[in-house]
């Protein structure tokens, strides 16, 4: 457009264009005709009516170098402008209207049910609140074991007050998630086999009672069950042939959400299986040979769809 406003021929441009204007309305190129209107015109009716073709603009635009018909590409930037505005203040109205009504909603359904802090709520350290706390936690999942947990002497109840005890003790203040609730379950589960199987006179107990992570402890194997879940789900407890010496505890369907490998062979275990092993949906493999356990099989364990290896041999098991 520059080198055709220094042509010579400007004038003679100018003056076809001054006679294009003298013209009757109906013998105008449509787009000429709204691009001289375009001050008159009433901006929502433009929006509405718009439809040129950007062709012929180009053409005209090109031919005689007039600055008056980019108007028409104005007059359309304008309306997409405007478009563009009313999409995105109604995508904006969406999302605070989400972002008011998610949390009443979260709030409305974590409501304290049988004192069990909510989720996504703040704990205490306070020993008397924690200890309702984890004991109501345990209770959820093995309401038959609470005649255990307040017997000091019994395994459970060790594993009990160490858990409470820890928990007080790395905490001033806990935000309960779904993901803190596992751990805890997952800590007093395997602390309850420590204590029930004689874990002081293990061959290997490295970090066991001691590191704050589980997943740090001897045998014990941790991962995701699933894509961008959680990495410290307990997978495996691995405690073959390391000197374990007593009876498996109820408390290892404290496991029964992750659990898929549990090998406890070659040890000294005695007494019966428990029942609550058929909690564990999702073992797929349990190795308990050449042990010294006794008396039934329970039923329960024919319930594992998962289970894929059994290994039960050389004990003393009555049909």
């Amino acid at each position: 457009m520059s080198g055709l406003k220094n042509d010579p021929l400007r004038s003679l441009s100018q003056h076809f264009v001054f006679n294009l204007g003298m013209m009757n309305t109906e013998e105008r190129p449509s787009s000429w005709i709204l691009a001289n209107n375009h001050d008159l015109a009433d901006p929502e009716s433009v929006c509405s009516s718009l439809s040129v073709d950007q062709s012929e603009n180009r053409h005209l635009v090109e031919e005689f170098g007039d600055e008056e018909y980019t108007n028409v590409g104005y007059q359309q930037r304008r309306c997409m402008s405007k478009e563009a505005i009313g999409a995105c203040s109604i995508a904006m109205c969406i999302f605070l209207t989400l972002c008011l009504i998610y949390p009443l909603s979260v709030i409305s359904s974590e409501k304290e049910v049988n004192g069990m802090a909510p989720l996504n709520s703040t704990i205490k350290n306070d020993i008397n609140h924690v200890q309702k706390f984890i004991k109501q936690l345990i209770l959820e999942q093995l309401p038959s074991i609470e005649a255990e947990l307040l017997e000091s002497s019994a395994p459970e109840g060790k594993a009990f007050r160490w858990t409470c005890q820890n928990f007080a003790k790395q905490h001033e203040s806990y935000w309960i998630t779904s993901s803190s609730r596992i751990h805890l379950l997952q800590q007093y589960s395997l602390v309850s086999l420590f204590y029930a199987t004689g874990g002081h006179s293990w061959k290997r107990s490295d970090r066991w009672l001691e590191s704050n992570n589980e997943c740090e402890w001897h045998g014990v194997k941790c991962g995701g069950i699933s894509w961008g879940a959680s990495r410290h789900n307990v997978l495996g407890v691995t405690l073959g042939n390391n000197g374990l010496n007593g009876t498996i505890p109820s408390s290892v369907a404290c496991l029964s959400g992750s659990l898929s490998i549990l090998d406890l062979s070659s040890n000294y275990l005695t007494g019966s299986l428990v029942s609550e092993l058929g909690c564990l949906k999702e073992l797929k493999t349990l190795r308990l040979e050449d042990n010294k356990l006794s008396n039934v099989i329970p039923a329960s364990i024919g319930g594992m769809k998962k289970l894929k290896r059994l290994h039960l041999s050389n004990n003393h098991f009555s049909s």
